[in-house]
């Protein structure tokens, strides 16, 4: 990051490069990135690397990135659901509940198993 801890240009481009394109490499397929638009993301530069490198754009539009990233709705919302009726289920009966690390990590595997599904990856 930046020295004000914000993504630049400069930074933006080092990530595609460094993780996001060694990642999801997949020879010589293309891939899709999906993004919010961000300045960063969508530099000359940086658009002459995703060609290069077979890598198709898809930026959604702005302000919109809460209603339609995939992850988002489709299994990050599911996981928070999950998650949350773990809690509920365990501090049913009990006035002042708080969660500890171990209870944090239960609650989580079990919501995980819930809701990071083969299914609910594929819809989203």
């Amino acid at each position: 990051m930046s020295d004000n801890g914000w993504t630049d240009n400069e930074i933006g481009l080092e990530w595609i490069k460094q993780c996001f394109e060694p990642e999801t490499q997949c020879g010589n397929e293309y891939r899709l990135l999906i993004l919010d638009g961000y300045n960063s993301h969508i530099t000359t530069k940086a658009i002459k690397f995703y060609i290069a490198s077979k890598i198709i754009l898809l930026c959604l539009p702005p302000h919109t990135t809460h209603l339609l990233q995939p992850l988002d709705v489709g299994i990050f919302a599911a996981l928070a659901t999950a998650y949350k009726a773990g809690v509920r289920e365990r501090s049913q009966y009990i006035v002042s509940y708080n969660i500890d690390k171990v209870d944090f990590l239960e609650i989580l595997g079990a919501a995980w198993e819930k809701a990071i599904t083969p299914v609910n990856i594929q819809k989203a």
